[in-house]
């Protein structure tokens, strides 16, 4: 790629990229950070809703390495002209060599990947920030029926969608309209997966892109996990 900032030995990086409300929590607590064979630089949440909230691992990597933080809130959050602040520093390369570990997969994890109501929302661009990054890893995403994951945020979040500050809530049909309607929120396009996949293989090609579903992983764990 000549990008003096790429991570080296990227190929052996796996990315999961969400979605957001799409057993996100589950996976980053009760799979990646526990199987023996990830080592697991993802996010690791401490203040999200759901019955995974209480289980707190603090000796995992996220928790202890503040860079980490650093680096998905930069790559995730700031609009094009903040990341160009900071993409130009060689520190996400030097924070990565010193985490990577040749004898395990090395994983990575954020749903504000593909994340529009609480972060930057232009999915393309945070794609290719991803790959100037990890040019060659591996991406994982994982997808749910669009109509129970406008439900599911709107029970997380019954406010109005073009705010992220907590406000005077809204019925769940104004919350709909305000998505569809308000081209100043981007929420509905967000959910356009062959979008989002079409993007992501692009950059990184089709077979190093995994497809996975929410609902196979409420009826069968194990073979999800497999998968």
């Amino acid at each position: 790629m000549g990008n003096h900032n790429a991570v080296e030995n990227s190929s052996s990086v796996f990315i999961h990229i969400g979605y957001p409300k799409s057993a996100s929590t589950t996976l980053q607590k009760h799979l990646f950070n526990k199987h023996p064979q990830i080592h697991n630089l993802g996010i690791y949440p401490t203040g999200n809703i759901g019955r995974d909230s209480q289980e707190i691992n603090h000796e995992c990597v996220f928790l202890k390495d503040h860079r980490l933080k650093d680096f998905y809130q930069q790559i995730t959050t700031l609009d094009p002209i903040d990341y160009a602040k900071h993409e130009a520093s060689d520190a996400y390369k030097r924070m990565f060599d010193e985490h990577i570990e040749p004898n395990k997969t090395t994983l990575l994890s954020s749903e504000r990947f593909t994340d529009v109501l609480f972060s930057y929302d232009n999915i393309e661009d945070k794609a290719n920030r991803v790959k100037r990054v990890f040019p060659e890893a591996r991406i994982l995403i994982v997808l749910r029926n669009q109509l129970n994951i406008i439900a599911s945020q709107y029970r997380d979040h019954p406010f109005n969608p073009r705010c992220v500050r907590i406000g005077r809530p809204v019925t769940i049909d104004r919350w709909i309209k305000i998505v569809l309607q308000d081209p100043l929120v981007k929420y509905a396009n967000s959910l356009n997966y062959y979008e989002t996949i079409k993007c992501y293989a692009n950059l990184f090609g089709r077979e190093r892109i995994g497809i996975f579903l929410f609902e196979e992983l409420v009826s069968d764990f194990e073979v999800y996990a497999q998968k």
